[in-house]
C-alpha cells in the first residue's frame, strides 16, 4: 500500500493513496483507494495484527493525527491524535500489539519523544 505521496512536478502533497496488489507470475498493479483525512509524506504506517494500517504524522508540519486503513473496506478514518508531531519517525509493531512510534523531526529539530499507540 502506498498511503500519501509527492506528486511531481509542483511537489504537493496527495491524500490519494493507492493499493499494491502484486500477482504471481505477474507485474504489480496499482488501483486507487478511499482517500487520507489529510495529505502526507514520511509518515509511518505499519500493519496491525488485525488486518489494518496505522497510518501516523508525517507533513511538512509534523502532524499529530492518526488514521486507519481497512483494507477489507477500502475506508480510512481518524484514530485519535499522537502525543507530539513527527515527521519521519519510526514505527515499531510490538508483541503484545502496541505501535512504538519514536523519533523523527519537527520539521526544525529533531525529536526525542517516543509514544505508544494502543489500537484496543
Amino acid at each position: 500500500m502506498l498511503a500519501g505521496r509527492i506528486a511531481f512536478p509542483l511537489f504537493f502533497l496527495s491524500a490519494g493513496p493507492m493499493l499494491v496488489q502484486p500477482c504471481a507470475g505477474a507485474p504489480f498493479g496499482f488501483e486507487n483507494t478511499g482517500s487520507l483525512t489529510i495529505g502526507r509524506f514520511r509518515h509511518t504506517a505499519t500493519l496491525l495484527p488485525n488486518g489494518t494500517v496505522l497510518v501516523a504524522g508525517g507533513g511538512d508540519f509534523a502532524s499529530t493525527s492518526a488514521e486507519l486503513y481497512d483494507p477489507a473496506i477500502g475506508t480510512w478514518k481518524n484514530t485519535g491524535s499522537l502525543i507530539h508531531g513527527h515527521v519521519g519517525a519510526t514505527a515499531t509493531l510490538l508483541p503484545n500489539g502496541k505501535v512504538l512510534i519514536v523519533g523523527g523531526y519537527d520539521g526544525n529539530f529533531p525529536r526525542r519523544y517516543a509514544e505508544l499507540y494502543d489500537p484496543a
